[in-house]
């Protein structure tokens, strides 16, 4: 794990619980606001996207600059024009990326057991709390009770981000030692010690 991606994963899970505050705070508005903004982020993140795609003097295999430009322009278009359409998204959304997280603090649990790690069982246990929530947020309880609904959504962000927060950190220590030599399990080749 490098440093520079630990870093931008600490500053996520930061945003996620600010966010997260935000909705929980102020959920008859904050929704419709967080909304216009992700339009407008990925409206100016694609707009440099498609400008590098047609404008670049050679052909660079593998780089989707045109797809993920474009579908960014028009997905934030749509947002703007369609806000409701994220707002009643939001929860299975949010929902299924929790659930994918949960797997990855699965594996993270598993990495950190087999390093001999104290805080596997922890790792693992929060695998479960963000299973949950996805498992919550798919089913949307509050669909029909809007400031609810939203700070539902606020609760699961705050906690995905603290989750992050104490994840990243547990795996980041790991990976230092680990590159150390510190606490390694002893690993077998082919079968031979």
């Amino acid at each position: 794990m490098t440093e520079n991606y630990q870093k931008y994963y600490i500053v996520v899970s930061i945003v996620y619980v600010a966010l997260g505050l935000v909705l929980l705070i102020l959920p008859e508005t904050s929704l419709r606001i967080v909304a216009y903004a992700l339009a407008g982020i990925l409206i100016f993140w694609g707009f440099p996207r498609l400008f590098r795609y047609c404008t670049a003097k050679t052909v660079d295999f593998g780089r989707m600059d045109l797809v993920i430009g474009l579908s960014a322009v028009l997905l934030g278009a749509f947002i703007i024009f369609a806000p409701e359409f994220l707002m009643n998204a939001m929860p299975l959304a949010l929902g299924v990326y929790m659930l994918l997280d949960a797997l990855m603090k699965l594996q993270n649990a598993i990495d950190l057991y087999r390093l001999r790690k104290n805080p596997w069982a922890w790792a693992l246990g929060m695998a479960g709390v963000l299973l949950a929530m996805g498992l919550l947020l798919i089913w949307d309880p509050f669909s029909k009770e809007e400031p609810w609904r939203v700070r539902l959504i606020g609760i699961c962000l705050v906690v995905q981000g603290v989750i992050n927060l104490f994840v990243n950190i547990w795996m980041g220590k790991a990976a230092k030692e680990a590159e150390k030599g510190y606490g390694l399990p002893e690993v077998k080749k082919n079968g031979i010690d």
